[in-house]
């Protein structure tokens, strides 16, 4: 029986598999969109819809792929969405053979420069940009972000009740719900998250139905679009290259936390890193400290 994997309702039910199994909502989306990538060169090459999936084609996309300069960690990402639509292929009964291994990858050279690009005193021009703008919710979100260390999707998934004041900590929580972490919150982020919910939340229409910390007047749940739209208002109004973005305030917030003396288990605990060496990069020299010491030889 051949199965059509372009199928909409198959792609929702690989999606529902993948929620099942506790994947987050960008992983999911990272899937799902390597598979798609995966059928639309497969149809245009073969001219047909594919039955399932066999390694002789995998070996043809990762040339397609290699051709088309796919840079290593994107060819990484795609064949991961594949490995786990493989996987959930044969639970379905659709075919019994893994076709695709994780020494299929490509070898990604790490960069040895801090992931933070940005320095402390552009952070605090960035705050300011914000804080002069007017809008409550936006400096209590920036202010989380750089002084507590919270992805952007853990961020606007907060709760009022997930925060925890006179203990000044909050639960970080996945889109299931369930808690992954504690996070401590400095005296500074307590105060914006605050102001917020005294001065501006309630002003927001859906204010009294949304259990969300951030919200807007269109949902209970302040939207990804809507803050990176917003970073890239206040970005300009900086002129500052290059713009800063959500995860680059936590960046700066592991880089800072350990410049400040934390120690690596620490800020890894912190941020929710399940692999040390992902904190570690945070302890290189920046990229212009580097180039610092470059022009001084």
């Amino acid at each position: 029986m051949k199965h059509n994997l372009l199928k909409d309702p198959i792609l929702d039910e690989f999606k529902n598999h993948l929620e099942a199994k506790g994947k987050s909502v960008n992983t999911i989306s990272s899937y799902i969109t390597s598979v798609r990538k995966y059928l639309e060169w497969f149809i245009a090459r073969y001219g047909t819809i594919p039955g399932q999936l066999f390694s002789e084609n995998i070996t043809d996309y990762k040339l397609y792929m290699t051709h088309q300069n796919v840079g290593a960690s994107t060819f990484n990402a795609r064949l991961a969405g594949l490995r786990a639509w493989n996987h959930y292929l044969i639970a379905q009964g659709v075919q019994t053979e893994y076709v695709i291994a994780k020494n299929d990858n490509k070898i990604v050279q790490k960069p040895y420069a801090s992931p933070a690009t940005h320095t402390e005193q552009d952070i605090q021009r960035f705050l300011q940009t914000v804080l002069e703008g007017g809008s409550k919710r936006d400096y209590a979100l920036v202010t989380l972000l750089a002084y507590a260390g919270l992805r952007i999707s853990e961020a606007l998934y907060l709760k009022i009740n997930d925060i925890h004041f006179e203990a000044r900590e909050l639960e970080v929580k996945d889109s299931k719900g369930n808690k992954t972490r504690t996070v401590f919150l400095s005296d500074r982020v307590v105060r914006s998250i605050k102001k917020y919910l005294k001065d501006e939340r309630e002003q927001y229409r859906l204010s009294e139905v949304s259990p969300y910390l951030f919200l807007s007047n269109r949902s209970q749940q302040l939207s990804r679009v809507t803050v990176y739209k917003s970073f890239e208002k206040y970005t300009s109004v900086m002129a500052i290259n290059p713009p800063i973005t959500p995860h680059d305030l936590r960046h700066f917030f592991c880089s800072n936390a350990l410049e400040k003396g934390f120690d690596v288990h620490e800020v890894a605990s912190m941020a929710g890193h399940s692999n040390i060496h992902t904190t570690l990069l945070y302890t290189n020299p920046s990229r212009k400290k580097i180039l610092e010491k470059i022009n001084s030889l």
